[in-house]
């Protein structure tokens, strides 16, 4: 039997119909099979806490035919769980079955859809076959630091065609925001409005992008205000996930981040000031560097640690603590401000180089719920200074830390 593994909008999910033999469920006439479905969620969606990203609460099953009147199954589906298994019965055997499938919103909005190819069922027994659903639809994530205190509110809108998604929110000076259920292959223009307490726009312009659900795409944006500018850098994932993230400010945009240093692991949830931020070389040779900077940037400043005559080993980490962590846990200290509720981090070369740069928060944009004690761990498949900015590509840590109430790997 063919297993496929496949990606639903932060999840990768496998769908399966397998062959059991004849039903235990029911006794079957002499014209009638049946269909086992199982899906199961490898990586299930984290909750959301301020945005809702694009997801599903029912999968629907269509088995239909020329010869036969469809048979169709609607089965609830909760992103948060891993599996479900459901068995299909009172399908009219005979040959040339198609399954079509998809998940869907409580509104009926389709997120992922996959059909088969043409199969037969034989009465009595239940028929193997496999399908793969594809994304659909997915989100735009829209993640602003240093945002003006002049600015009130921030509208984002995707625009194609006669229709349009929007999203408002009120200032901060970090702010997260999320336009979902984007339409798969779609161009439109992605317009951001920083707009003061009388609604006069102080901040604006748009971008004109093709938002696609089932392709890897990377890009750079720069978006000048009317009074100085802010800068964005707009990534796209498998699947339908875009992020644009910006610092809006006076200045020149941010370049790219460049590597090959990796943040690898964030501990922000620690007792006092003992959190720590680890960085990762990936690469086959060592990193030296003269200074290496790394910085914080918060709701109302930067907080800046320079740490000099820096060598990491080919697969070395190096650990940047905050004033009270443990120094078995750290190479160097510093203060960090670090904080539960989401921080811009970006560690910088020779000439202020971007090297490596990730807008973390907590519970929403698929980010995970870390606990108390607990730090953030990048997946090994996503240590590259581009795929460590997805909070799908992190998890929390249950590695216990020796003589304390953490969990996490620093330094390993």
């Amino acid at each position: 039997m063919k297993r496929y593994a496949v990606c639903l909008a932060g999840t990768v999910v496998c769908l399966s119909l397998t062959s059991c033999g004849t039903s235990p469920m029911a006794s079957h006439g002499d014209a009638e099979g049946s269909v086992s479905v199982r899906v199961w969620v490898d990586r299930g969606m984290s909750k959301a806490g301020r945005a809702l990203q694009t997801t599903w609460d029912s999968l629907v099953v269509l088995i239909s035919a020329p010869d036969m009147s469809p048979v169709r199954r609607a089965i609830a589906l909760d992103p948060l769980q891993p599996a479900v298994l459901d068995t299909i019965d009172g399908v009219p055997e005979g040959d040339g079955r198609v399954i079509e499938a998809w998940t869907c919103t409580r509104e009926g909005v389709r997120i992922h859809h996959g059909a088969s190819d043409e199969f037969s069922v034989e009465s009595g027994r239940i028929t193997p076959v496999a399908l793969q659903l594809g994304a659909t639809r997915g989100s735009i994530y829209i993640n602003l630091a240093n945002v003006p205190a002049d600015v009130d509110s921030v509208y984002a809108g995707f625009y194609f065609g006669a229709d349009s998604l929007c999203v408002k929110d009120k200032r901060s000076a970090l702010m997260y925001l999320s336009i979902d259920n984007v339409p798969d292959s779609t161009g439109g223009i992605l317009v951001i409005r920083g707009v003061d307490a009388r609604g006069a726009t102080v901040y604006a312009d748009s971008l004109e992008i093709l938002f696609c659900a089932r392709q890897n795409v990377s890009m750079q944006a720069e978006f000048l205000a009317k009074e100085g500018g802010f800068a964005l850098d707009l990534a796209l994932d498998l699947p339908g996930v875009t992020v644009v993230s910006g610092l809006m400010e006076d200045g020149e945009a941010p370049e790219g981040e460049c590597g090959p240093l990796v943040i690898s692991e964030i501990m922000y949830y620690a007792e006092g000031d003992s959190d720590y931020i680890e960085i990762h070389n990936p690469a086959d040779v060592a990193f030296q560097i003269d200074t290496l900077t790394l910085e914080v940037v918060n709701t109302s400043s930067t907080t800046t640690c320079r740490i000099p005559a820096v060598t990491i080993e080919a697969g070395g980490f190096l650990v940047v603590g905050d004033t009270d962590a443990p120094p078995a846990w750290t190479d160097t200290s510093c203060a960090l401000n670090l904080t539960t509720t989401g921080r811009w981090v970006a560690l910088k070369g020779a000439g202020g180089s971007l090297i490596d740069r990730v807008s973390y928060t907590r519970n929403d944009q698929e980010w995970p719920d870390c606990p108390k004690y607990s730090s953030i761990e990048l997946l090994p498949e996503a240590m590259t200074p581009r795929l460590n900015n997805y909070g799908r590509n992190w998890r929390v840590a249950e590695t216990p830390i020796d003589g304390t109430e953490c969990f996490g790997t620093p330094g390993r």
